[in-house]
């Protein structure tokens, strides 16, 4: 598939960069028909992107953007039915969500965030982390989690694409990060959000494996009950965060389930058009829409990020 950036051009086969002290708004952007088919083969002059109502130019890149990724995986006490299914997909991240030439980090969250898995391209790597998961603690850290991802991902390069896969609760517990704080770099630094959530209680009664109970067990499980309805009346972030960067949020119950979602993710990964523009500086401070159509065709479903704030494009903290 063609991909499209502002900062890139190819001339007499030598690639070469244009770079720039303005920040760009890179809007990942996915076509499909009514039926969910992915829809290739589109140029540039296929699309229309609109900032703010004005209709913005966009220029054609025929290099490819190798992907950097983040994964955070959640490990508290609650998670524990659903780590023993997340331990079969760590051969999966390589090549459906990775690719060639790209890169992944794992992280995991519960009552701190640590970095399992510094970024690697070597595939065995990334699956001796993902078996090495293990539960501990009761808390959730996943708004700290996005942070610190979001925050690793902008150390890459301009030529990466940068993409986090939270996989985990649909709701933080105990992170001291502010949401909208994260939402604004995650925003800023053109990183594109996937979730992959569950119910602790669903995914357990969900598990065909027995399973030993303890005192230590129901302890965790009462104290999850306990906060449950706290929780509940926060946030969902697992749809907050696909929505405002323009990725996907999906749910699983068994392995298969994950399995599916993740097959789903990476092919949506592969087959996005990147669609950069440079913001007007100095203009208009507030929230920035977005609208991305194909020329002459209504039928077709794009989905992109909602749009941006210019005062989070002056840095990444």
């Amino acid at each position: 598939m063609m991909f499209f950036c502002l900062f890139t051009a190819v001339l007499a086969a030598q690639e070469t960069t244009i770079r720039t002290t303005v920040p760009l708004v890179v809007a990942a952007t996915t076509v499909t028909d009514s039926t969910g088919k992915h829809i290739d083969g589109l140029t540039a002059a296929d699309f229309e992107l609109f900032d703010n109502r004005k209709r913005r130019e966009i220029q054609a890149d025929v290099s490819y953007l190798p992907i950097s990724l983040v994964i955070a995986i959640q490990t508290s006490g609650v998670s524990s039915a659903a780590l023993e299914k997340i331990h079969m997909i760590g051969s999966m991240v390589g090549p459906m969500l990775v690719g060639e030439s790209g890169d992944a980090a794992i992280l995991t969250y519960s009552d701190e965030v640590r970095v399992l898995q510094e970024f690697t391209s070597d595939e065995t790597k990334l699956i001796a982390a993902v078996r090495r998961l293990r539960i501990g603690g009761t808390n959730g850290l996943a708004v700290d989690a996005l942070a610190q991802g979001v925050r690793m991902l902008s150390r890459k390069g301009e030529g990466r694409r940068r993409v986090m896969l939270l996989i985990g609760e649909s709701r933080d517990r105990g992170s001291k990060t502010r949401l909208d704080d994260v939402v604004a770099l995650a925003q800023s630094a053109n990183v594109i959000v996937y979730t992959l959530s569950y119910s602790a209680m669903l995914t357990s009664l969900m598990d065909q494996k027995p399973r030993k109970s303890n005192a230590k067990d129901a302890n965790v499980d009462i104290a999850g009950a306990v906060v449950e309805a706290s929780r509940m009346a926060k946030v969902n972030i697992a749809e907050l965060f696909p929505k405002q960067t323009g990725g996907m949020s999906m749910s699983f119950a068994k392995e298969s389930g994950l399995e599916t979602a993740v097959q789903k993710i990476g092919e949506e990964i592969h087959n996005q058009y990147l669609l950069s523009f440079t913001p007007l500086v100095g203009k208009d401070r507030g929230f920035h829409q977005i609208l991305v159509r194909v020329k002459g065709r209504r039928d077709l479903v794009v989905r992109t990020r909602p749009g941006y704030w210019p005062a989070s494009l002056d840095g990444v903290q």
